[in-house]
């Protein structure tokens, strides 16, 4: 097997689908609805790609996602960032 060969395939726990449209100037802001009712304040200057995520979750337990609306007060405090970029590397070969 070489390096580059891939041996799977999975989806990042971190990764969201769905985003778009800006909140504020330079900055979309919004709220994820779990699985489990649960909602959590979501925030990036574009870099969609990856964000932290609350304990014991992951992206895939987003059932909703609303953006905020400029001038509402936020429903949380804590804002859940994008994360930055980074490289996944395969153990073990």
């Amino acid at each position: 097997m070489n390096d580059y060969d891939l041996r799977g395939l999975s989806l990042s726990p971190y990764a969201m689908r769905e985003i778009g449209g800006e909140t504020a100037m330079s900055w979309t802001e919004f709220y994820g609805r779990m699985r489990d009712g649960r909602e959590f304040r979501f925030g990036t200057s574009f870099l969609t790609e990856f964000f932290d995520m609350p304990d014991s979750y992951s992206a895939t337990d987003i059932e909703r996602i609303t953006p905020a609306i400029r001038g509402q007060q936020p429903g949380a405090n804590r804002i859940y960032r994008e994360k930055p970029f980074f490289t996944c590397y395969v153990d073990g070969l």
